[in-house]
């Protein structure tokens, strides 16, 4: 029989082979901007950037990709910056892949290209595609605490007002991947003001050997599957320890959490009392 070590680096090898393939992307990679505003709300919106892009296709392909940009010309004064972006990767199978897309951007070339870029790497990120899962993100001025009224006067009130995802989740559905659950804070406080589930029904295919190194972390940090679902139940809805290992993020998310809880655990009483047994010594 194999030893808890030899299943958790089995484990953990299966694990980067599957972080490798979809390259999830984290949390603090993405950004938030103010979209509109209404009466007693604003919307925000959820992107990535072009630096994350290009880690994401280097984390997925190593330096097996390229890019190309190019500038169209600006047909008059009026019309947008336009650019196309070309990107080619070989895969594991030797195979190469090669996807384009156009960028757009009123004021600026440079913005236009790195849209451009953005656009042509969803093509191979299967989570940045995921983004446009995610619906309209409305949040009411009184999650600030303010008590304002009049589209004017919210654009006012919230103009300098900064945002990050706490949270994202992903995961694998009938018709690819999609966002599972975000959470969206105020970075002046840090108070979550606004969050979304997806009601989506996953499918389940490969978390047996993430279930099998996170049952393995849990042993070692010492902490009951009671004790794990109570931490993401409530900004995550999950009610399995499959739901955690099937879901890319919120299992790295708790890999890192399991051994922050197995570096900060102290030896127990019990434990203490068991190497003390037959020294004649008595614990201090």
């Amino acid at each position: 029989m194999n030893s808890k070590k030899e299943m958790v680096a089995a484990a953990t090898t299966e694990e980067k082979i599957i972080a490798a393939k979809n390259a999830p992307i984290l949390a603090e990679e993405l950004e938030v901007r103010i979209d509109s505003y209404s009466d007693k709300s604003y919307t925000v919106v959820v992107y990535w950037n072009p630096r994350v892009a290009m880690a994401k296709l280097t984390q997925k392909y190593g330096d097996n990709w390229s890019k190309s940009i190019k500038l169209l010309d600006k047909k008059s004064a009026e019309t947008p910056f336009y650019a196309v972006c070309s990107i080619k990767a070989v895969d594991e199978n030797g195979t190469e892949i090669i996807r384009e897309d156009v960028g757009e951007d009123d004021i600026s070339p440079k913005n236009a290209s790195s849209d451009a870029l953005k656009r042509a790497a969803m093509n191979f990120i299967p989570a940045a595609q995921a983004l446009y899962t995610i619906p309209t993100l409305r949040i009411p001025v009184s999650k600030l605490g303010l008590s304002v009224s009049g589209k004017a006067n919210v654009k006012e009130a919230v103009k300098f007002k900064r945002h990050f995802v706490q949270s994202i989740t992903f995961a694998e559905g009938a018709s690819g991947v999609f966002v599972k659950a975000i959470q969206i804070a105020e970075e002046e406080t840090g108070n979550v003001v606004c969050e979304y589930t997806s009601k989506r029904t996953a499918i389940t295919t490969k978390a047996s050997a993430n279930l099998l190194e996170l049952k393995a972390q849990m042993a070692i940090a010492g902490v009951s599957e009671e004790e794990i679902l109570e931490r993401y139940k409530k900004g995550f809805r999950v009610s399995s320890l499959d739901e955690i290992a099937d879901t890319d993020n919120l299992f790295e998310s708790a890999k890192k959490w399991l051994d922050g809880k197995a570096k900060k655990k102290p030896a127990s009483k019990s434990s203490v009392n068991e190497q003390l047994k037959g020294t004649g010594k008595k614990e201090a």
